[in-house]
């Protein structure tokens, strides 16, 4: 033990050169523990035994554990003094007997284990592990002697296994992921869900996969973060020095599983129901929304947004045969305003009650009026310089450089009047809510009538079905003005936040943002962007609901039916003096759901967005839909591929507590065919941001139906097991598979997105390789995670569409497959394919000949068996002398596997002329087409085998 500075002089024992223990005392603490203690440790309740503690400085003693032999016993013995330099007391703590069943974690040795496997490799000992979950493992920490501080840090180790995913934060607001190799690559800081395959990567090794989840205990959020010796530990902070803790309970969870998925997925309910913050997605109601077609403002407009544009947007996509039935109306509508402009209406408003001006006091005033704009030249000219240095310098610098310390410096002294000025005039991040109604600027544009009006005429006219608003999570980007009031009606007047009335609602305190050191290491620029510069203002935390239910309420007056909830991860900054990050921000969400139920009926009925950090993640209650990536930029070709990354992998984690949305995209964009495919697999909302008459409707043809439904994927989109670990992005041959389950098929979907990344160092993303080559995509049905049986003698019919980078068909191919028999697929930079996967079914011809069949879907989609509703057999209670009975999502061609020409097709109970199906004897492939009777969403196709030859399927 001499690198862990224990050393032996005479008798005794030294730890870093001081005497600690005498070897007299280690013999007799050794033959007590032998004869008294260890006997014991054979009983049921051993494991809850409390640890022996002995009063002496910079040890740890172990017991052996219970199984152990007597000569394992003394070899133990004569090894158990390990140097500790963070505790002061001596423990002495008993390996518990180990339930190969269980998926909880031990510490031994200073290892945590499973089952003899280690996970992480020399913790520390102020954990205590409680199994009494029999999903995993909760572990509970106490600060560095005991003492109470407002930021815990705590080891995990270096962790074992062969590789990892992990999903960190890459800004304020969002995550994601990464991969690595446990031997040689670092998790990154601000890690909030960690994945670990535990085996290695050779055929036939057991599978084995570790999840570790940093969680909320109280006022305390935990993230894991990395030393320079690759070392995991804790940090655990409450955002606020003023809140304190020496212990906290059950602040990250370990568990341990041979399935990963289903590893995830009973983590997470095992977390709802400890820590009673959140629920789970499979405990919350979906909007009918989310399965019908939308369009978004922003990318089309951004805040220019207005009445025509809407009118023109939403005309000309159901024009085109792609109906909107959903409406996002972003950042635009709000009556806003700034701290300068507020103040100027102030004394317009009292200059107005004065007479004119004559003689000096013109004079005067033409002087102001001009030192003012001398003054903002100059402002701007001293912003300009600054930014050149920002974007040029301090953008690329490392976060704990000269450059980002200086910067920091001038922005908070010297530089604080020019930017503030600057940023007020040209900043959207330094506006406030003003009122809650809409703005003056945007009802000005609805052709006289009121926003009601507008929104009535939206629904009538053009067969909008749902419309969301968007807001920020505290009003705005910069919060909410001093004052807050609801206006009466949509009349325009000067902004309401100056305007006296009886109506006020809330009151603000402008606050400085602070974000916690692991997110200034990660965004510097928080501590100088327009935030920051002009502060927040930041309503009492208990007149929150006043705030929602001010927004909320008006819009549902105005026949508004939802809403997208922006900036959450703002109010993470803002825990100092309210309690801290954690309390305040589960404060502010659940108020913010609270008040969507009361004014819209629903909690299905709202979007979150930008809001990753688990403060707000744990905090879902009874929203379902978050959006689980930073934005879709239709302007930065870096990051379409990693944007596809994003969303797949933190689907993963974020996927169990809200049902994930992927973003718009345009279908005009050159690589809109990947944007689509992805949408096609992803189980999210399918909605865009085209700007007016700029349409590919051949891609949107093949996402959205006649009537404006879509065909989406029942589950979060995920990767393969085969893929969870691969560095999909970056290590140039790896192709990103995503699983999904329809009605009754599976879907996956295959996707070249190499050649990009986001940079940590500059902070964007950034092409790692300008022409990446083509990789291998090799699809079978046992990727669809929990829908193929494990019998290796069922057979499946995989159905797959290749696709170009701007949603052009490359080609077809249909197959019978055994669950691991391979379909493979070259894919060049950002194609994709997507397949389905349909079960081979067994009728009866005449004669006793047996006709196999699948019915795989409408052949004009992308997720073409999302169509296959429900399938029936003979056997199964169908109608007599029918074999296959399909109900299918239309209008369309349906595809069906056949291995012999059918005798009759009906459809909806009526023949179908043979003239008007067709049977391809080559392919096994029949085609029929599908019209819908009038007001139904979906037709029945019946289809009956007479003579036919039996045929083998085609392997």
């Amino acid at each position: 033990h001499a690198k862990e500075g224990v050393s032996q002089q005479g008798k005794s024992l030294l730890l870093k050169g001081k005497r600690v223990l005498s070897t007299r005392n280690l013999l007799v603490f050794s033959i007590t523990t032998n004869l008294l203690y260890r006997p014991v440790c054979g009983f049921p309740f051993a494991s809850r035994l409390p640890s022996l503690g002995l009063r002496r400085s910079g040890l740890l003693l172990r017991i052996p554990g219970q199984a152990e032999s007597a000569a394992s016993s003394r070899e133990r013995i004569r090894t158990i003094v390990t140097a500790r330099s963070e505790a002061s007391n001596m423990v002495v703590a008993p390996k518990p007997l180990v339930n190969p069943a269980s998926r909880g974690v031990q510490i031994s040795y200073g290892n945590i284990e499973h089952n003899g496997a280690t996970i992480l490799a020399g913790a520390s000992n102020r954990f205590e592990i409680d199994n009494s979950n029999t999903a995993g493992s909760f572990l509970s920490v106490s600060a560095n002697q005991s003492r109470e501080t407002s930021t815990i840090e705590a080891d995990l180790g270096l962790l074992q296994g062969s590789r990892y995913l992990a999903c960190h934060r890459q800004k304020l607001w969002w995550m994601v992921p990464d991969w690595g190799s446990t031997k040689t690559d670092t998790v990154h800081d601000e890690t909030q869900f960690l994945l670990v395959r535990l085996h290695d990567d050779e055929p036939g090794a057991a599978e084995k996969y570790a999840v570790i989840l940093p969680i909320i205990s109280g006022a305390f959020r935990a993230s894991i973060n990395t030393n320079s010796e690759r070392k995991l530990f804790l940090r655990i902070e409450s955002g606020d020095p003023a809140i304190k803790a020496s212990e906290l309970k059950d602040i990250c969870f370990i568990a341990v599983d041979s399935d990963p998925f289903r590893l995830i997925r009973d983590s997470f309910n095992a977390l709802s129901e400890r820590m009673q913050t959140f629920r789970t997605r499979e405990h919350k109601s979906m909007p009918p929304a989310l399965d019908q077609f939308g369009w978004c403002t922003w990318d089309a407009f951004y805040t220019d947004v207005d009445g025509p544009g809407i009118l023109a947007g939403v005309k000309k996509l159901k024009e085109g045969g792609v109906p909107p039935k959903v409406l996002i109306l972003d950042d635009g509508w709000q009556d806003t305003t700034t701290d300068p402009s507020a103040k100027k209406a102030i004394k317009d408003t009292q200059l107005a009650k004065l007479p004119p001006p004559s003689g000096v006091q013109a004079v005067m005033r033409v002087i102001g009026k001009v030192l003012k704009q001398v003054l903002h030249r100059i402002a701007d000219f001293i912003s300009g310089l600054a930014g050149r240095y920002r974007d040029n310098t301090v953008s690329y610098a490392k976060p704990d450089s000269l450059h980002v310390w200086f910067f920091r410096t001038l922005t908070s002294t010297l530089l604080r009047w020019p930017l503030r000025s600057h940023t007020t005039r040209t900043d959207e991040w330094a506006k406030r809510l003003a009122s809650s109604k809409v703005g003056p600027r945007f009802l000005s544009t609805l052709e006289g009538g009121t926003f009601k009006q507008f929104i009535d005429r939206l629904k009538k006219d053009e067969g909008i079905k749902t419309v969301y608003c968007w807001h920020a999570l505290l009003g705005y980007w910069s919060g909410v003005h001093r004052d807050i009031h609801q206006g009466e009606n949509d009349a325009p007047s000067t902004n309401a936040a100056i305007t006296p009335s009886k109506d006020l609602l809330v009151q603000s305190k402008i606050k400085d943002p602070i974000p916690s050191p692991g997110i200034a290491k990660i965004e510097p620029g928080l501590q100088w962007n327009a935030c920051a510069l002009n502060g927040i203002g930041m309503p009492a935390v208990e007149k929150a609901p006043h705030l929602f239910d001010s927004i909320h309420s008006y819009l549902a007056s105005s026949n508004i039916d939802g809403v997208k909830v922006d900036g959450q991860a703002a109010v993470t900054m803002m825990g100092k003096g309210t309690g801290g990050s954690t309390k305040t921000t589960q404060s502010f969400v659940q108020a913010m759901e609270a008040s969507v139920i009361k004014n819209f009926g629903t909690a299905s009925n709202c979007i979150n967005c930008m809001c990753h950090p688990t403060e707000c993640l744990y905090s879902y209650k009874e929203t379902g839909i978050a959006r689980v990536s930073d934005d879709f930029y239709p302007r930065d070709e870096a990051s379409h591929t990693t944007h596809i990354a994003h969303v797949a992998y933190n689907s993963i984690f974020m996927g169990e507590i809200v049902q994930p949305d992927w973003d718009m995209f345009q279908s005009k964009h050159p690589v809109a065919g990947l944007h689509a495919a992805a949408r096609a697999v992803g189980g999210c909302a399918v909605y865009v941001s085209d700007r007016p008459g700029e349409h590919n409707f051949d891609v949107l043809k093949r996402l959205v139906l006649p009537d404006g439904s879509t065909l989406r994927a029942k589950l979060p989109g995920r990767p393969t097991r085969d893929t969870l670990f691969a560095d999909v992005i970056g290590d140039g041959s790896s192709a990103l598979k995503i699983w999904n389950h329809n009605p009754v098929n599976g879907v996956l979907g295959a996707f070249n997105i190499q050649g990009a990344a986001w940079d940590r160092k500059t902070r964007r993303n950034l092409k790692t390789n300008e022409t990446p080559g083509s990789v291998e995509a090799v699809l079978r049905p046992s990727d669809v995670e929990a829908l193929v049986d494990t019998d290796n003698d069922s057979l499946w019919v995989m159905w797959a569409t290749h696709w170009t980078s701007v949603g052009a068909l490359k080609a077809t191919e249909k197959r019978v497959l055994q669950r691991e028999h391979p379909l493979r697929f070259s894919l060049d930079k950002c194609e994709s394919v997507v397949a389905t996967i349909a079960k081979v079914r067994t009728a009866c011809g005449d004669n006793g000949s047996k006709v196999t069949w699948a019915a795989l879907g409408l052949e004009e989609m992308l997720n073409g068996g999302g169509a296959v509703l429900s399938v029936r057999e003979k056997d199964a209670g169908g109608v007599p002398n029918v074999d296959a009975e399909v109900e299918v999502a239309g209008p369309g061609t349906l595809v069906l596997h056949c291995s012999a020409a059918p005798a009759a097709v009906l459809l909806d109970g009526q023949p179908v002329p043979p003239a008007a199906f067709t049977f391809d004897a080559d392919q096994h492939t029949l085609r029929i087409p599908v019209t819908l009777q009038q007001g139904r969403a979906s037709a029945t196709v019946q289809v009956a085998f007479a003579n036919a030859l039996l045929a083998a399927p085609r392997l």
